[in-house]
């Protein structure tokens, strides 16, 4: 099967990095050294030009069976793409749209009939549900859901304070429920043992069950009842959040330069504080934080984000995010005094890969980007080379099970694989190849080739 990838930004190439093993990939941007840098990595093919333009589409040479993503920056690119796209056959489109209005109920029904989409998406409707979930959970740097909820992948930043902190990997399971799944520190991250001890600088992800959660949260000390947030800056990403965090009962207070949004914020949510001025001067900062318990800022530079909310944290304001579109910011070790770093594209790359591989039921989950490895969700049909095997024959270096789900029933440190089973690995960046190839299936009448119908 064949894809085309339209843009190869941070979107783009992640979803390079995680099909290319299975599937036949065709990109397309304007940057030839971008196209330079993929070809040189990995095998696809290369065209170099703007994918709305029908002679570029056409040396694709699309078919029937192929799916055409519009991962540009650019929305009209995107639309018109995946338009055009079905005049060389009946291919699966699916768009980025930034533009917010394209999501409105007057707009989202038609755009999808006559663009003839299968599927839309937004860095700010994805972002949204980042802030909600860190809301939810403000001592973790990132955080979501597995099997079904019955699970959290948390990622946690450990203080010289820590708790944790001089223990074992074993302590941790034993005292919170938490099974650690990796452990960064400074510019190396690796699957860790039992024996692991943890430091004061580390940055660690972990699995806990739902009934572990409550235990967990009273060590940190945490409440998930944020009342009063100061917003700064202003982008799509605001007008986004504002209708959830209205509808939580939320105090917000909106510090920006932009009038034209404050006007349009006060017209739709007039429940809200304005505060016109620079999200990034000191004194108005200062001034803006009375009786705020979190901070996110929000506006379109990423180094303005990122230094309003360090600010922020140093005028005694515990819970900063800053939203982002450079994934290298990403990494929790790389700034201090924000506690959460907000990037729409492991949760996009996600989501585009369940509705490629048409398992809702089995994801990849880049961490902290694609360069830190993945979280691997996935569903081991009866004729996987895993299906009546030990877990003990499928652990290595590279890759390693941490949990099953199994009649739904969370396991920790399962014995056996069955069929039906959903597993939850962690990979390192050269451990994906490695486990996709533990899950492929041989060919049979009724089974599909591999974990991932339709590889190449």
């Amino acid at each position: 099967m064949k894809v085309l990838i339209c843009g190869i930004g941070s979107i783009g190439s992640s979803l390079i990095h995680y099909l290319s093993l299975y599937y036949e990939i065709v990109a397309i941007d304007q940057d030839a050294e971008a196209l330079e840098r993929i070809s040189s990595v990995y095998d696809v093919q290369t065209i170099r030009g703007s994918a709305s333009d029908p002679r570029i589409l056409e040396q694709a040479d699309l078919n029937t069976h192929s799916y055409v993503l519009g991962v540009t920056q650019w929305d009209e690119v995107n639309l018109v793409a995946c338009y055009l796209s079905h005049l060389f056959g009946g291919v699966t489109t699916m768009a980025r749209l930034e533009n917010k209005a394209y999501f409105q109920d007057t707009f989202s029904s038609s755009l999808s009939k006559y663009f003839e989409l299968n599927y839309s998406f937004s860095s700010h409707l994805v972002s949204t549900s980042c802030i909600l979930a860190s809301l939810d959970y403000p001592y973790c740097f990132d955080a979501f859901p597995v099997f079904n909820g019955a699970a959290m992948v948390l990622g946690i930043k450990m203080t010289p304070s820590h708790p944790w902190v001089g223990k074992t990997v074993a302590d941790v399971k034993h005292s919170s429920g938490v099974q650690l799944i990796r452990i960064m520190a400074h510019h190396n991250h690796w699957i860790p043992s039992l024996t692991d001890v943890l430091g004061a600088d580390d940055a660690v992800y972990g699995v806990v069950g739902v009934a572990d959660i409550p235990s967990l949260n009273a060590l940190h000390d945490f409440s998930n009842q944020k009342k009063a947030i100061l917003c700064l800056g202003s982008s799509p990403i605001l007008f986004s959040f504002l209708p959830y965090a209205v509808s939580r009962g939320l105090s917000i207070t909106l510090l920006s330069d932009n009038e034209e949004d404050l006007l349009a914020a006060s017209q739709r949510f007039p429940g809200i504080q304005l505060i016109q001025g620079p999200y990034n001067d000191p004194k108005l900062l200062k001034t803006a934080l009375k009786d705020q318990d979190t901070v996110i800022s929000m506006g379109p530079s990423d180094e303005h984000n990122i230094l309003a909310a360090v600010m922020a944290h140093s005028y005694g304001i515990k819970h900063t995010m800053a939203c982002i579109k450079n994934l290298h910011y990403l990494s929790p070790l790389c700034v201090r005094g924000v506690n959460q770093m907000i990037h729409s594209g492991p949760r996009i790359v996600m989501e585009i890969l369940k509705k490629i591989t048409q398992q809702e039921d089995a994801w990849v989950y880049p961490l902290q980007g694609m360069a830190t490895g993945m979280v691997i969700q996935a569903y081991v049909r009866p004729a996987s080379k895993m299906a009546g095997t030990l877990c003990q024959d499928w652990q290595e270096d590279r890759w390693r099970i941490m949990a099953l789900y199994r009649n739904d029933t969370l396991i920790w440190n399962p014995d056996t694989i069955d069929a039906g089973d959903h597993i939850l690995a962690t990979a390192l960046p050269e451990g994906y190849e490695v486990f996709q190839h533990a899950l492929v299936v041989p060919p049979s009448k009724n089974e599909p080739v591999s974990a991932f119908p339709d590889s190449k």
